[in-house]
């Protein structure tokens, strides 16, 4: 999270980690997500594994269930990023 100030404005603006958070919860929830928007905005972030896993971890903290962790695991390997159980 940035942090931008205008005098007495302060403006919270998304990071490129939180977008890629983001994009990534957004991916996995949204049904036929091989054409999501939120999984092309993914790609265009070009996120390294190391990111992607990381917001794999975080995107667990918003989901637990074993549905979201399973659809997880298809669209990080389809993003060319191996997983086990205990990256998630």
């Amino acid at each position: 999270m940035q942090v931008l100030r205008y005098g007495a404005l302060e403006v919270h603006v998304a990071g490129r980690f939180d977008m890629i958070c983001f994009k990534l919860y957004a991916a996995v929830d949204h049904s036929g997500y091989r054409n999501s928007k939120h999984l092309d905005d993914l790609q265009a972030l070009t996120p390294s594994a190391e990111e992607l896993l990381g917001a794999a971890r975080w995107t667990r903290t918003q989901d637990g269930s074993d549905g979201f962790r399973g659809e997880l695991a298809k669209i990080l390997e389809m993003l060319g990023v191996t997983v086990d159980d205990a990256d998630l």
